[in-house]
């Protein structure tokens, strides 16, 4: 635990339950759509659940995996921003038997 700037103790529940990093993703989504942007792709660790439960929840879909000489394995997670592009995506890489 370390104190805020106003001598408050601050933890990570604390944070959490304010949602910045809700509010900081959608804001970024939405700055990136209207700049034109099609696609937003994302990459971790598999161990980190949490950002891929929180990325999944907010409208990215599985890609893939990969595995780098640097980094290990990454597990690859892509936002659409048009559902034509979602809809190209999944024809050509969508297998029934996966499908969520």
């Amino acid at each position: 635990m370390t104190e805020g700037p106003d001598d408050r103790p601050r933890n990570l529940s604390e944070y959490r339950a304010q949602r910045i990093a809700a509010l900081w993703y959608t804001t970024l989504l939405e700055y990136l759509q209207a700049l034109g942007y099609e696609r937003v792709t994302f990459e971790r660790h598999p161990s980190n659940r949490t950002a891929m439960i929180f990325q999944l929840n907010h409208g990215c879909g599985r890609e893939g995996m990969s595995l780098d000489e640097r980094w290990g394995p990454t597990v690859k997670t892509v936002r659409f921003f048009g559902t034509d592009r979602q809809a190209e995506f999944d024809r050509r890489f969508g297998f029934e038997q996966y499908r969520d």
